[in-house]
């Protein structure tokens, strides 16, 4: 990634103004949040931009007065080769002019691409809070420091808004996380953070790569922000007050499940148990939270699922589907009369084997089980030169279908009297499923156990028979889904 990076000086130093404003500013914050206490010792994170310098040169001014020991931690990722070196000598000079031990570590690991597709700026994170949280942990440091602004608050619950998150994501980022991590800037604008710098007449760095549109974030920075602050200039100090309000309720409905957890779910043996009728008792909002926070739980990762995972496995608890299972993400469920099994691995059903009729698919991609035969049936989304493979293979347990054709949900089910499908190379002549069985000399006790994926506009697949027509790819096919039946 060449990005140009540069040295940004602010002049025209003046003296405690700005020091002391911002510094009493975030002060109130400081204590309504007990972010820290006198006498803490706090490792402040500093990439050289200048939130991360303001924030150590605040907390630096505040050093004597509350008797804090700081240190500072940069991590170098390498991706911008001499530049990135360069950062780190940047703040390593920083430090020493400030009295302040600095540590670098290198997060070239980043470059490794990590199970599950996620992208750079996503395992740089990952990368970034497993170092500071293993040295918080062996140095015995009380808090560590990150300098986010209001308006990388802004941008986050623009984000999360657009990605059409609930109420966690338009809480935004929370002043302190984990009882470790906290951000006594959150409320402060970047005007107020250059002007203070500007006061004190200190450097900081500038990366370039902040304004590539290949970024949403950058894109909402320089594009719809900008826009946004024309019709309402007050944007970012109504959205910093709105995040706080929209937090604290959600704080209040995780505490809500907090609080009814202990009479609806136990832990069992590597996966969770959801008493059926207490949980359908409290409403949809909790039943959301509690699947979410069981899920969140199970992910070795720590990442909270998808809300069209979450609602998936709500909507079969709600509708009754008893003895349906199915996985996605890595994560099964079954449900009986009594109870939802949610775990890792293959949950066993309790007390009986119930072979269900019926299990719905979480999304694409996903995978669900079908529990007469334990075979699995996985859907993904492919690109062109995949496609050109796997049509290839000739392969009755693997059929290509064009995504523009149907919609979800999609659901395995066993047939039924008058299913009808129109077989691929019939061109377009209607067949029932119980003659295509009676075609391809399928017994009696294999129908009943061959599933069928259906979407709202019909049968896409007698799953290892046949795929109906209308839905396979074609040559004006854009996007390709796979569907793949794996035997147990």
């Amino acid at each position: 990634m060449n990005v140009d990076v540069m040295v940004s000086r602010t002049t025209n130093r003046t003296k405690s103004p700005h020091e002391t404003g911002l510094l009493h500013r975030i002060l109130p914050v400081i204590r309504r949040r007990a972010l820290f206490s006198p006498g803490d010792s706090i490792l402040v994170a500093v990439s050289g931009g200048p939130d991360s310098v303001a924030l150590l040169s605040v907390l630096h001014e505040l050093r004597p007065a509350w008797n804090l020991t700081l240190s500072v931690i940069h991590i170098n990722y390498g991706l911008r080769g001499r530049e990135s070196d360069e950062d780190a000598v940047f703040v390593q000079r920083l430090c020493d002019e400030l009295a302040v031990p600095c540590i670098t570590r290198r997060g070239d690991s980043v470059r490794e691409k990590a199970p599950g597709g996620s992208s750079l700026q996503e395992r740089a994170r990952e990368i970034r809070y497993t170092i500071m949280r293993r040295m918080a942990g062996e140095s015995g440091i009380k808090r560590v420091a990150l300098g986010h602004s209001a308006d990388d608050q802004t941008e986050t619950v623009l984000m999360w808004m657009l990605r059409g998150s609930g109420l966690a994501g338009l809480a935004g980022m929370p002043a302190m996380r984990e009882g470790l991590f906290i951000r006594p800037l959150l409320t402060i604008p970047r005007a107020d953070i250059l002007s203070y710098l500007r006061s004190l007449n200190r450097e900081y760095r500038t990366d370039a790569s902040n304004g590539n549109p290949i970024y949403l974030r950058n894109r909402l920075r320089h594009g719809l922000i900008p826009y946004m602050k024309s019709v309402a200039p007050s944007l970012v100090k109504v959205i910093s007050r709105q995040s706080e309000i929209v937090g604290e309720e959600d704080a209040l409905l995780d505490q809500m499940v907090t609080d009814l957890l202990p009479s609806i779910v136990t832990e069992r043996d590597e996966h969770f148990c959801l008493a059926r009728a207490p949980f359908l008792n409290v409403p949809l909002a909790l039943q959301r939270r509690i699947i979410r926070r069981v899920l969140g739980r199970l992910d070795r990762r720590g990442r909270m699922p998808r809300f069209t995972t979450v609602e998936a496995i709500v909507r079969q608890v709600v509708m009754n589907a008893v003895g349906s299972r199915w996985s996605a993400r890595g994560v099964e469920v079954f449900c009986d009369d009594e109870s939802i099994r949610i775990g890792t691995s293959y949950v066993q059903p309790i007390g009986r084997d119930s072979p269900a009729q019926e299990c719905l698919c979480a999304g694409i991609p996903g995978t669900m089980v079908w529990p007469p035969t334990g075979e699995r049936i996985q859907l993904r989304v492919v690109d062109e030169d995949d496609v050109r493979n796997i049509a290839r293979l000739r392969d009755k347990q693997v059929t290509v279908f064009d995504s523009a054709t149907f919609t979800l949900p999609l659901r395995l089910r066993s047939w039924k009297p008058g299913d009808r499908i129109s077989p691929f190379g019939m061109k377009g002549r209607h067949k029932k499923v119980q003659d295509l069985f009676t075609d391809l000399k399928v017994s009696q006790s294999v129908r009943h156990r061959t599933p069928l994926l259906v979407a709202p506009e019909g049968i896409l697949w007698v799953v290892g028979l046949r795929p109906d027509g209308r839905f396979v790819m074609n040559a004006s096919t854009r996007r390709f889904v796979v569907a793949s039946q794996t035997p147990r």
